[in-house]
């Protein structure tokens, strides 16, 4: 019984895993406002916890003196302004990430950054199990840049559109006006256009190797390393929830059959 506890518990694991990763790449994919709207709200609510534990300690790093309160104010209030103005911003990214007139385009970005996701799970997950830090936390500061310069780095191997593409679409928008997925395709081939060009200054400046990786930190996608730090907790929070419930009713199970196999004995 126990081993068939134990299996079922590890093939619950994998089933949650794969809705939830298969669910994110067809959400992103499919239904890029929703998902930017998902986006926006998970962050309000990941980042305003995080950013008040932060409060807590930020307080003796200014003054070592208790702070009056009227600088705790300013600093509850300059927090929950940071706190908006990031969930605004990484909300927009992930409509114009996922919006665009070239399908092939999205499926690649949205393969890639749930490969990123599952990467960022897994690192958080180790280190949660390995020591006694807040992932929570410790993402936050620390884990996101470098997802996102994993994702950037993926993301960089994908062409955007090219010079020639974007001044088509100006010009031929000009009295027309562009929709949400036109206007989000045009953002994106230019900041892939931008990226080239800081890509390509870097490399004339110190050579190929480093060139490359200082145009990978200096591009506008690492910063979809929070939107994939958001992610990866998500799914953590989600697989701890539904395996403590699963090993409840399982339990629960065992129980009254060992109570019925003890009374008809």
């Amino acid at each position: 019984m126990k081993l068939s506890l134990d299996a079922f518990i590890v093939l619950a694991r994998w089933l949650l895993q794969a809705t939830f990763f298969v669910g994110l790449f067809f959400v992103s994919r499919t239904y890029p406002l929703f998902f930017g709207v998902v986006t926006f709200l998970l962050s309000l609510l990941l980042f305003s916890r995080v950013e008040f534990d932060r409060n807590a300690h930020e307080r003796t790093f200014y003054s070592p003196n208790e702070p009056s309160k009227i600088f705790s104010s300013f600093l509850n209030l300059t927090s929950k302004g940071e706190v908006l103005l990031k969930s605004l911003v990484f909300g927009l990214l992930a409509v114009i990430l996922f919006s665009g007139t070239d399908y092939h385009r999205i499926v690649k970005v949205a393969l890639i950054f749930v490969l990123v996701v599952v990467v960022g799970a897994a690192t958080l997950n180790i280190i949660e199990k390995k020591s006694s830090l807040h992932i929570e936390r410790l993402g936050y500061v620390k884990i996101s840049l470098l997802l996102g310069v994993a994702f950037s780095f993926l993301i960089s191997l994908h062409e955007g559109l090219s010079l020639w593409e974007i001044t088509t679409i100006l010009v031929t928008h000009t009295t027309s006006g562009l929709n949400l997925r036109e206007a989000a395709e045009l953002i994106y081939g230019l900041f892939a256009q931008l990226d080239d060009l800081i890509e390509n200054i870097f490399v004339g400046l110190f050579g190929s190797f480093i060139g490359k990786f200082i145009s990978l930190i200096l591009t506008a996608n690492v910063t979809y390393g929070f939107i994939i730090y958001i992610y990866a907790v998500q799914y953590l929070r989600l697989q701890k929830r539904y395996q403590i419930w699963v090993e409840r009713k399982l339990k629960k199970h065992i129980a009254r059959q060992e109570i019925q196999e003890n009374g008809t004995s």
